[in-house]
């Protein structure tokens, strides 16, 4: 299946997720309004070719409510929104593809559920694409209550099995902030309003020299150097925690590494989670902090 053919399919179902019910003269103004149109109109027979394909490939029906209109909506909307539609219908695909090719062991691949907060993520990302504010309410896991915000996006990073939002208030545009999906109620788009992104801000050059999400102040860059015993080597050799990672050390007890990083909470956290298989051994007032934590 063509890439081109397969986004359209996941725009005609995620357009009418997020709608609930719609009819076809709003579903062809979405369309002509979406990147992938090309500002061309989307024909009758074409929706019901793509309608007929979503249920063929999906297993998916596209109703239609004759009352009150002609307003088209998803069936069995709730199993859906588990998941998040866009990685509901990607997850079908690559699940199907794979079973069927194996169908003679398909109770013996066993597949993780997907990260928490994908719900979300298709609303931002067309947030971020159109320099639009978000307003939300996050709550930490220690605050019962939450609290309102009011976000410029400027992108989306994926740490640890979590998808996080990365952004800045209005008033203090340089100053990141980072917010994790699943932790985010309530989320409301300003179609209405943008911002103006520094196109010179590089997200990716932002954290090149961090581990994780947390940013800080607090803290410099520095060259961490830590020791690993020898049984734990290669997983550190093939899965490397950081691109600067090298090796500069070895003998048949251990290795020594190194790092040269912010080293914030996250990396603190990947260092106490290797237990007695990892030691800081540079700086000195790491090497001191994780042995109090340990």
């Amino acid at each position: 299946m063509a890439k081109n053919t397969l986004n359209q399919y996941i725009w005609l179902v995620d357009t009418i997720y997020r709608a609930k019910k719609i009819s076809y003269e709003q579903l062809n103004e979405k369309w002509q309004n979406s990147s992938l149109s090309e500002g061309e109109d989307l024909p009758i027979r074409t929706f019901h070719r793509w309608k007929n394909k979503v249920q063929e490939l999906f297993n998916l029906n596209i109703e239609c409510e004759t009352k009150n209109g002609y307003k088209y909506y998803l069936e069995g909307e709730e199993e859906i929104a588990k998941k998040g539609i866009r990685n509901w219908l990607l997850e079908t695909i690559s699940v199907s593809n794979l079973l069927l090719d194996n169908e003679s062991i398909k109770n013996r691949i066993l597949i993780d559920e997907r990260p928490a907060g994908m719900s979300i993520l298709p609303e931002i990302i067309n947030a971020i694409k159109r320099n639009h504010p978000i307003v939300f309410v996050y709550q930490k896991f220690s605050d019962s209550a939450g609290r309102r915000y009011v976000l410029n996006p400027y992108g989306i990073k994926f740490f640890k099995n979590r998808w996080y939002i990365v952004g800045a208030f209005s008033h203090d545009p340089g100053r990141l902030l980072i917010f994790a999906l699943d932790r985010i109620k309530d989320i409301e788009v300003q179609r209405e309003k943008t911002f103006e992104y520094d196109k010179n801000q590089n997200l990716s050059v932002f954290f090149e020299d961090y581990f994780g999400v947390i940013i800080s102040n607090d803290v410099s860059r520095e060259k961490v150097v830590f020791k690993i015993i020898a049984e734990q080597v290669p997983y550190l050799r093939s899965l490397p925690l950081h691109h600067s990672q090298k090796e500069i050390e070895q003998n048949s007890e251990f290795s020594l590494f190194q790092l040269e990083i912010y080293p914030t909470y996250d990396f603190m956290q990947e260092i106490l989670s290797l237990g007695d298989k990892a030691e800081i051994i540079s700086p000195e007032w790491l090497r001191n902090h994780i042995k109090t934590k340990g």
